[in-house]
């Protein structure tokens, strides 16, 4: 099992054009769960 601070440290540089939420839960169903959130980062051409 991979730590969130694996995943900032290796992946998260290649999610550069996205907007990255990090969201933890210790005491969820199955244990602890670390979240990623991935949107899209708006542009000017957004509007």
């Amino acid at each position: 099992m991979k730590k969130i601070e694996w995943f900032k440290g290796q992946l998260a540089v290649a999610f550069r054009n996205y907007e990255l939420k990090y969201k933890s839960f210790s005491e969820g169903d199955f244990g602890a769960l670390d979240q990623v959130e991935f949107n899209t980062k708006k542009t000017w051409r957004d509007n």
